[in-house]
């Protein structure tokens, strides 16, 4: 079959070579190809919207993955029989050498935020490979002719899954492809050229592996699942270890130290943490029912969120937010009272203040009753940027009778004259938070380990 190109765009394999590796992309139809110095192999991804077994292969997937299917946990337990046994699910034949290197990097490259998209996209292809051999696990969308949709299995089956059971990873209910650098438009070959945090190599080459059949995916299953509960049962000896290093009193300035300390200088994960430090201490505020609570702070504190980015649709604005006591959970009516945006290593706000307006005014997510909107920094307040369009539109915002402040954490934690008592609940509330408990207001959904060894070390 002959299919014309067009719209072409060439991706290579950055070498500048001819020889090497090139995805050409086009209108109809994307081609993988590999030269060397002996010929060249090329691989077509036809794109005609024919795509006749798409539909049948997603419907078997969705069963078989179904959580009540137990098709994870039969693998999930047939790996803690291998280690039982006295065989490591890294260690099966059927994973080789290159096999066992990749699941590990892969397991061992979630860190935080980092990394949990491709971990479990990891578990998707290989579930999927081991239910369907013939599938191509690198058409993740049914634009091609052979793809399916994997976005929608993943949420409805693998993300679902795994918010259901205590192995560590927790994601948002839409799943692993909320992360669009996992969704482009470019088949998962080796050159795939999105922008990814994590092991990307490690995840590139399992899945070549695995279509080419050089990895059993079955066995690659059990190792990643087996990674993860290993991972949790370390991590809870983990818990208890910090837990036992905290210290029964903490003066206002020692807790505040500790947490700016734990969260100042990471490169990965500050955002969350300063998020998580802001959020823990408005809990123990509210909680304590203080005559130093500020007027704009009376209402209900929304649980953490899973993901930092507001969501416009909801109404969000910011990371944290307090609801005014109108408050509905329905669209149109989650009317919030004060909202926090937390600024890491972020020193200047500008765009921020323009999307910001955007939200509060949007007419299918009314904001009415907010009072105040603080952007905060760790050590020091973001400033606003010197353009005069930002100025303005603090200005436009402030009409509207809400108070634009940038602060620092500090400065928020001061305003409540902390005493030990505020002081050590904190400290208390915040490690609680990255291990991942739920206290009432939400859980942390990231792998915390690093987050908890860094603050067991500082303790």
């Amino acid at each position: 079959m002959k299919v014309e190109l067009s719209m072409i765009v060439d991706i290579g394999d950055g070498s500048g070579r001819m020889t090497g590796s090139h995805l050409i992309v086009g209108e109809m139809l994307d081609t993988y190809v590999i030269v060397t110095d002996r010929g060249m192999t090329r691989e077509d991804f036809p794109k005609l919207g024919k795509n006749i077994t798409a539909s049948k292969r997603s419907e078997l997937l969705l069963e078989k993955l179904d959580i009540n299917n137990g098709f994870l946990d039969k693998h999930l337990e047939e790996a803690i029989q291998l280690s039982e046994h006295g065989l490591s699910p890294f260690e099966d034949p059927e994973l080789g050498e290159f096999g066992s290197a990749c699941t590990r990097a892969i397991v061992e490259g979630f860190l935080g935020e980092k990394g949990r998209g491709l971990y479990v996209l990891s578990v998707l292809v290989c579930a999927i490979k081991s239910i369907i051999p013939e599938q191509d696990i690198r058409l993740h969308k049914v634009r091609w002719d052979e793809g399916i949709d994997m976005r929608s299995i993943d949420r409805n089956c693998v993300t679902k899954w795994f918010n259901s059971r205590d192995l560590g990873v927790k994601l948002n209910t839409d799943g692993a492809f909320m992360t669009r650098t996992l969704a482009e438009n470019y088949p998962y070959v080796p050159i795939y050229q999105a922008d990814l945090k994590g092991p990307k190599e490690e995840w590139l080459e399992l899945i070549d592996l695995i279509q080419s059949e050089k990895v059993d995916p079955s066995s690659a299953l059990r190792a990643l699942l087996y990674g993860a509960y290993l991972r949790q049962l370390d991590f809870q000896d983990l818990v208890i270890e910090t837990k036992s290093k905290l210290g029964r009193h903490y003066t206002a300035q020692s807790a505040l130290k500790l947490v700016t300390d734990h969260i100042d200088g990471r490169k990965n994960g500050g955002s969350r943490l300063l998020e998580i430090a802001v959020h823990s201490l408005f809990q123990c505020v509210l909680e304590s029912k203080s005559n130093n609570i500020p007027s704009y702070m009376i209402g209900n504190l929304a649980p953490i969120k899973p993901m930092r980015s507001p969501d416009k649709k909801a109404g969000d604005i910011g990371d944290i937010q307090l609801r005014n006591s109108n408050f509905i959970d329905r669209k149109g009516h989650r009317f919030l009272r004060y909202s926090v945006d937390c600024k890491y290593e972020i020193h200047e706000v500008g765009d921020e203040i323009l999307r910001s307006i955007v939200h509060i005014t949007d007419p299918n997510t009314p904001q009415q009753y907010l009072e105040r909107l603080d952007f905060v920094g760790l050590k020091k307040p973001p400033k606003l940027s010197s353009n005069p369009r930002y100025s303005s539109a603090v200005m436009e915002i402030e009409n509207m009778g809400i108070k634009v402040s940038f602060r620092s954490l500090e400065e928020i934690f001061n305003q409540f004259n902390s005493d030990e008592k505020l002081s050590k609940k904190w400290v208390d509330r915040y490690l609680s938070m990255i291990a991942r408990e739920n206290t009432g207001y939400g859980e942390v959904t990231e792998i915390t380990t690093d987050w908890l060894n860094s603050l067991s070390a500082l303790l």
